[in-house]
Parts: C-alpha cells; sequence; structure tokens
C-alpha cells in the first residue's frame, strides 16, 4: 500500500468550497492548486483535465463521494487534493448531492503508484462511516488521519 501521506498536502484539500455545481467546484479546487509545487504548467494542466478527466463515483446514498483522476504531463509528481461540500453539489452524475471531491492527476511515469492511491480512497470512500468522519473532521490533518488510516487497513 503506498503511504498516501507522501502524496497528500493540508495545502490540498479544501475543507469549504463554496461553488454548488460540479464544474465550478473542480474550478474552484484546481484555482487553489495554482501555486502548488508540484504543477508545472496550471494552464495547460487545466485545459488537458477538462478535457479528459476520467469520473468515479466512489459512493451513492445521502452522502456520495467522487474520483476524478486523469494523466498528464504537466505535473512533476502524483497530486492527490480533496475538496469538501457540507450542502452537497449538483451532478448530472450522482442522484444524490456530492460531498467529496477527490482529483488524482499523475505525470505519465507514476502508473503504480497512482492505482495503489486511487484503490485506498475508493476504499475509504467505500464506507459510510469514513465519509462522514471526513466531512465532520474539522482540520486538515484529522483527514489526512483518517484516509491514510484506511489506507492501512
Amino acid at each position: 500500500m503506498p503511504d498516501l501521506k507522501r502524496f497528500l498536502s493540508a495545502d490540498s484539500l479544501f475543507l469549504s468550497l463554496h461553488a454548488q455545481e460540479e464544474k465550478a467546484f473542480l474550478e474552484e479546487m484546481l484555482e487553489q492548486l495554482k501555486e502548488d509545487p508540484r504543477v508545472s504548467n496550471w494552464e495547460e494542466l487545466h485545459d488537458a483535465l477538462f478535457s479528459s478527466l476520467a469520473f468515479t463515483l466512489l459512493s451513492q446514498g445521502e452522502m456520495s463521494a467522487v474520483l476524478y483522476h486523469g494523466r498528464t504531463s504537466h505535473i512533476r509528481d502524483l497530486l492527490v487534493a480533496m475538496g469538501r461540500s457540507r450542502k452537497g453539489i449538483i451532478s448530472e452524475k450522482s442522484a444524490t448531492p456530492i460531498h467529496l471531491i477527490f482529483l488524482i492527476i499523475i505525470p505519465h511515469a507514476l502508473d503504480q503508484e497512482y492505482l495503489r492511491v486511487m484503490g485506498s480512497i475508493a476504499r475509504s470512500c467505500s464506507d459510510t462511516k469514513r465519509i462522514e468522519q471526513l466531512l465532520v473532521a474539522p482540520s486538515k490533518e484529522e483527514i489526512i488521519e483518517i484516509l491514510t488510516q484506511s489506507g492501512r487497513e
């Protein structure tokens, strides 16, 4: 199992984003990543992601979580970001509001780590109790602990 702490940074956890629609929510997340040192060309990354992001619904019910993931040459290292909306955002891809959006962006060279990180996050979000913990966690450090703990189980 990969060490998620290597890829999870408090700077890429966004606990109170305000957009209420999916595309605007992703835009708000990406805007926050403009200065991330792992991003080599933000404008190209932005354009590439919106044209080629894959979508995976991780859970559905009262609290939905989704994972957007993609590969690009505009990033230096695997980047994991999470956005949280307490109200939930509207998406045609989910019958219920989405409360957690994970974004995983990978350079072409890190295939194995990418799959392991995706699997770890998917397992975390398949557990309704964990989603509830992520929604109410008061700090970025606690979110990192919840996600890395589930990756070790």
